[in-house]
C-alpha cells in the first residue's frame, strides 16, 4: 500500500499548492481593484484572465453585489478556503495508508 499512500499524498499536496496560488492571484486582483493600475500590463492582463471566468460564474449565479461593492472575490476566498479544509482529511488518509 506504500505506493498509493504516496500517491494520495501527492494529490493532496499539489491539490493543495495550487488552491493556495489561485489563492494569492485572487488576493493580488482585489488589490488592484482599490489602487490604480493600467489594465495593460501584461501581469495584470493575465492575473485578469486567470481570476475571470470564475468571478463570472459567480456573478451570474449568484449577484453578490450590494451598495456598489462587488463580494464575488470573497466567495472565491472562502471557497478555497473550504476546498483547502477537505484537502487535509485526504492528505491524513494517504499518511495513514503508509
Amino acid at each position: 500500500m506504500y505506493p498509493l499512500g504516496h500517491l494520495i499524498m501527492a494529490v493532496a499536496k499539489i491539490g493543495d499548492l495550487l488552491l493556495s496560488l489561485y489563492l494569492l492571484v485572487m488576493l493580488a486582483r482585489v488589490i488592484m481593484s482599490w489602487i490604480s493600475i493600467t489594465p495593460y500590463h501584461p501581469v495584470v492582463r493575465f492575473i485578469y484572465a486567470i481570476t475571470d471566468p470564475v468571478l463570472s460564474k459567480i456573478r451570474t449565479k449568484v449577484p453578490l453585489v450590494y451598495g456598489g461593492i462587488d463580494f464575488s472575490p470573497m466567495a472565491v476566498l472562502f471557497g478555497i478556503y473550504f476546498l483547502r479544509l477537505f484537502l487535509q482529511p485526504l492528505f491524513r488518509f494517504g499518511s495513514s495508508l503508509l
